[in-house]
């Protein structure tokens, strides 16, 4: 089975707008300022087999989360 995750933003800014990160840091989100500012963010896709163990289906996921967080410049774990 293929799997796609993808960030999609409707946005009324035009080429103002932009991704911003956010993560947690003490308890609270706020914006990863070494994050990169990407135009657009390409989707992620995996692939996952139809007999997927717990370990199998928590790398399918780890592999989709850095597909996304990579284009940012951050490192999911």
């Amino acid at each position: 089975m293929d799997i796609t995750a993808a960030i999609v933003a409707e946005s009324n800014n035009g080429p103002e707008f932009r991704f911003l990160a956010y993560g947690y840091g003490s308890g609270q989100p706020r914006p990863i300022e070494q994050a990169g500012q990407p135009l657009r963010v390409l989707p992620a896709t995996t692939e996952l087999p139809p007999i997927a163990d717990d370990e199998v289906l928590q790398a399918t996921g780890k592999e989709l989360v850095e597909g996304l967080l990579h284009q940012f410049g951050i490192n999911a774990y």
